[in-house]
């Protein structure tokens, strides 16, 4: 969509859209398979946008890491979760071959998650560069345990993705 040709001429931009749409780009992409619920929802979620970068400071750059880090934990774990149900069906865990293939693709489908969120936690730093020092500093203190939790999440997940012995 269009925010892609503005991000690469480096203007910032965002696409705030209801996904999936199953008539988007198809011949029945029409506005009377516009969803009014759902553009309500779009639209109450752009001007909550706003309104929070309004209003930036550090207390609203801990909350948005506090919603990073909750929704981090809770992806990391259905990850988690889903890999060691792959990892259990008899096709999968009977056969070397095909274990390693699921473990290897768990693998990068949790790393892929997890550096998702490093670089979400990361971009608080620049949540609102007029910030005090004091605050900026204890932000980063705050971005740092989150970055650390977020490692510590991931080393877990993974050492319990090892195949047991015996």
């Amino acid at each position: 969509s269009d925010q892609g040709e503005f991000l690469e001429r480096g203007i910032p931009s965002v696409l705030l859209w209801h996904f999936p749409d199953p008539f988007y780009n198809t011949s029945l992409d029409r506005t009377d398979k516009v969803s009014q619920e759902e553009l309500a929802n779009v639209a109450s979620s752009a001007l909550g946008l706003v309104h929070h970068f309004a209003h930036a400071g550090r207390e609203r750059a801990e909350e948005v890491l506090d919603i990073i880090m909750a929704a981090a934990r809770k992806r990391l774990s259905i990850e988690a979760n889903n890999a060691a149900d792959f990892l259990q069906v008899p096709a999968v865990h009977d056969n070397p071959s095909q274990r390693e293939a699921v473990l290897d693709r768990e693998r990068h489908i949790l790393l892929g998650w997890s550096r998702w969120y490093r670089q979400a936690v990361l971009s608080i730093e620049s949540f609102d560069p007029g910030l005090p020092a004091a605050d900026r500093e204890a932000l980063q203190v705050r971005i740092d345990g989150a970055l650390k939790e977020l490692r510590e999440i991931e080393r877990e997940v993974l050492e319990g993705l090892q195949p047991s012995e015996g």
